[in-house]
């Protein structure tokens, strides 16, 4: 495994604080399906994978794939197409696309439980459509949640109690359209109590409790992102080449990732852009801490692919293309 340095300034108030950090990346043997997202859980990474459809065990160090988790079906505790992954206390969860469920499996990758919606009316107003934040028994999404689910057409809801409830409501269907379609998002839970949302569609930060109530919200910076080009998206969002050509021209935005101390920080890449920075922001007052570009290898086609990780790491996927069994390798910029 090769390695190369990044050097990042934190700055401070008053004074600034240097510190510095390595990325290294692994390409992970054989590459997965088409992937959506993938977790880091202690020393493996779970990849989702929804072409196969499965969920792929990977060992971190050496990169090769060493089992399936669970199988594929119809039945309770199986999955039909695996999307996003979550941490939980005792393992972790993913959202199941094709049954319309949450399941979540032990440390072991056992099933220990499933949350799933039967009624006709979810495959038109269940849409999760980013990395989601568990803590202590709330699930925090980025995606549309219907009236009929207990939502109110938001884009940002929290799932606790077996219930639904908007945090951040969308004031049209286009704009949970939009949602859908931007790079890429998500949401992180900062151990107090308190999750961090931000939307690749306008780099904004939303800060909401647990109780879903919005409590904070601010704006990353400008000089990288750039909102999406929505007059050159393809009319066919099921032409999957034109689709995924059209969204590696744009800016992306990856799910958060909350440190300690309440900070908070993500990937930013300028439109068909080689590079991505790493920007850090003090959660709730949106203070910029600092920013410096990540040194690994991309091109300006690469797909990259947030990784739900631990609290001192900051880990991404990227992929020649979207296609299923594209190169894959997983990066990791390690944090002071």
């Amino acid at each position: 495994m090769s390695a190369v340095f990044l050097g990042v300034s934190l700055l401070a108030q008053a004074a600034a604080a240097a510190w510095a950090a390595h990325a290294s990346c692994q390409a992970l043997t054989p590459p997965p399906g088409e992937v959506v997202h993938a977790l880091v859980l202690d020393s493996e990474l779970v990849v989702a994978d929804h072409s196969t459809p499965a969920l792929w065990r990977y060992q971190r160090s050496t990169g090769r794939q060493v089992a399936k988790v669970g199988k594929m079906g119809s039945r309770r505790g199986e999955y039909e197409r695996p999307f996003y992954l979550f941490a939980t206390e005792e393992g972790y969860g993913v959202f199941d696309g094709g049954r319309y469920a949450l399941l979540f499996f032990g440390r072991d990758h056992s099933l220990r439980n499933e949350y799933a919606w039967d009624r006709p009316e979810v495959l038109a107003e269940f849409l999760l459509e980013a990395p989601p934040a568990w803590e202590d028994g709330a699930l925090v999404l980025y995606g549309g949640i219907g009236s009929s689910l207990g939502g109110a057409d938001g884009w940002l809801s929290i799932f606790s109690q077996k219930k639904f409830k908007t945090v951040v409501a969308a004031d049209t269907a286009e704009e949970l359209l939009k949602a859908s379609d931007a790079q890429e998002g998500g949401v992180c839970a900062l151990g107090n109590g308190q999750f961090v949302a931000v939307s690749p569609v306008e780099y904004r930060f939303f800060v909401a409790d647990r109780r879903g109530q919005l409590v904070g919200s601010f704006a990353g910076r400008r000089e990288l992102f750039r909102s999406p080009d929505w007059a050159s998206r393809p009319k066919d969002r099921y032409n999957r080449d034109a689709y995924f050509s059209w969204l590696s021209r744009q800016s992306y935005v990856s799910a958060p990732q909350c440190l300690p101390g309440g900070k908070v920080a993500v990937l930013v890449r300028a439109p068909a852009s080689a590079k991505v920075f790493l920007e850090i922001y003090r959660v709730p007052d949106g203070l910029f801490l600092g920013a410096e570009e990540v040194k690994v290898p991309l091109k300006a086609g690469d797909y990259l692919i947030s990784v739900r990780g631990t609290a001192k790491t900051f880990f991404f996927l990227v992929r020649d293309s979207y296609a299923a069994g594209s190169p894959t390798r997983l990066c990791e910029a390690f944090l002071p």
